[in-house]
């Protein structure tokens, strides 16, 4: 099954494919047909993956105030669930959920919503609508997540459905936008911004708009960050204040095409019907494909690399006391997570050049779960082999009996005299080991260069280099 759902790509500020929807069933044959030009080739590299599409819109589905058990959905815990995978209970449907709003089963258009990205299609045909690429209505959606807590907990989709009023309908696309890493000036200098994403319009995935920046602007004090506490850890005054700080963030926001400026907000791009609009120079088009020509040439010669290392370092999401956490609690700091911070650097990555001058951090789930296992049989075939032939003989392993290890070796498959093969003199040992696991790697089982990895322990070496 081949499932695509609103793939859409640009080349030079022109739509190549757009927003195309397409499932092919299990042993059904289709073709494409087009004039030259048309996007036939565009289509298909980007179905087979050789070509990545445009990404500015997420599926949506509006989702009960009620689970499968009828059990309320509490609004604050809704966010919680990014991340995790759903399983539609007819469809077979997979889709991961990039984030969510709230709302009521009351209101027509605004109801709980999931923002999704498909992975998954409708392999069996089920449900009432046969070619569906997206969930049915009333379907149950089980949720698949690392935290035990919300693992297989459910979600019911709606069931409305209107033909005029198209943002009524339980399915359809919303407007998404992401701002990355980078500094940018606010308030008169310059402000590291760590990666967010804004929903630009709920529903409506042609919408126009300005997106941006604010500065957020606060105090910090010992009452929200206690790492602001004298630093003489152990010492009589460790609970003395601080001194507070003054700290400007970003927050990423948008603004109305048609709206007066706002003193607060750095517009940084421009969203026009659904699409990101850029206005190129002049002659952009002829040096953007000099740009793809040399990229193309630099990855077929060098492939990817790095000519500044990023450095990566690993701290606790939350910061609490003298932990070295990276967000407060204010700041949606997470006792649950690590913080994975990649230092700025520098690579080439299929000819193109990407360079970073601050960190990435990036939230990383603990460990939290556990899961015992009795009785279980473990491989002793880890930890340090050596490769060796002419095999042959009985190895008592189960008592991890001594054998010897000698510098000269002894070809008793070959010379076909096997047990009966003859030590090397004493004067040839060189130390001595245990033999915990033997396994075959590669050749002819049974001949004189068949190879086997046997793997020692307790290894003593008494002479030699």
């Amino acid at each position: 099954m081949i499932l695509v759902k609103n793939i859409s790509k640009t080349y030079n500020n022109k739509k190549v494919v757009n927003k195309i929807d397409l499932n092919v069933k299990n042993g059904e044959i289709i073709s494409i047909i087009g004039p030259s030009g048309a996007g036939k080739t565009t289509l298909l590299n980007l179905i087979s993956t050789l070509d990545s599409p445009d990404k500015n819109n997420d599926s949506i589905i509006k989702i009960n105030d009620v689970d499968a058990a009828s059990t309320t959905i509490v609004d604050t815990e809704l966010t919680n669930y990014t991340g995790d995978t759903v399983t539609g209970s007819v469809t077979g449907i997979t889709a991961k959920i990039l984030s969510s709003v709230v709302g009521i089963d009351s209101h027509a258009v605004d109801k709980k919503t999931l923002y999704l990205a498909y992975t998954g299609g409708n392999i069996t045909e089920a449900g009432s609508e046969q070619s569906s690429i997206h969930f049915i209505s009333g379907e149950t959606l089980t949720v698949t997540s690392t935290d035990s807590g919300r693992n297989g907990d459910t979600f019911v989709v709606d069931n409305n459905k209107s033909a005029t009023v198209t943002n009524e309908n339980y399915y359809g696309y919303g407007l998404f936008f992401v701002i990355s890493d980078g500094i940018f000036f606010l308030k008169n200098q310059f402000v590291t911004h760590l990666r967010q994403e804004i929903v630009v319009d709920k529903y409506n995935p042609i919408a126009s708009s300005y997106v941006g920046l604010k500065a957020k602007e606060s105090i910090v004090t010992t009452d929200t960050d206690t790492s602001l506490l004298d630093p003489a850890s152990g010492s009589f005054n460790y609970n003395s204040p601080g001194a507070d700080r003054y700290k400007i963030a970003t927050e990423i926001a948008i603004l109305g095409i048609d709206v007066d400026g706002d003193a607060d907000f750095v517009a940084t791009d421009k969203i026009v019907n659904g699409e990101y609009y850029q206005k190129k120079p002049e002659g952009a088009s002829m040096l953007s494909m000099l740009g793809k020509i040399l990229a193309e040439r630099t990855s077929e010669e060098s492939g990817d690399y790095v000519t500044k290392k990023f450095d990566i370092n690993i701290d606790e999401h939350l910061a609490t006391s003298n932990n070295q956490g990276k967000f407060c609690a204010a700041d949606g700091g997470n006792a649950l997570k690590l913080a994975l911070s990649i230092g700025g650097g520098t690579a080439y990555v299929n000819g193109y050049r990407h360079a970073y001058g601050t960190s990435t951090v990036l939230p990383v789930n603990k460990g939290t779960s556990t899961l015992t296992q009795e009785g279980q049989t473990v491989s002793t075939g880890y930890g340090n082999y050596f490769i060796v032939d002419e095999y042959c003989g009985l190895w008592n392993i189960e008592d991890g009996n001594l054998v010897t290890l000698y510098s000269t070796a002894k070809d008793a498959v070959t010379a076909t005299t096997f047990g009966s093969t003859a030590a090397p003199s004493a004067a040839q040992i060189i130390g001595q080991a245990r033999v915990k696991h033997i396994s075959y790697d590669t050749g002819t089982l049974g001949a004189a260069a068949c190879k086997y990895r046997m793997y020692l322990y307790d290894i003593k070496i008494t002479k030699g280099t």
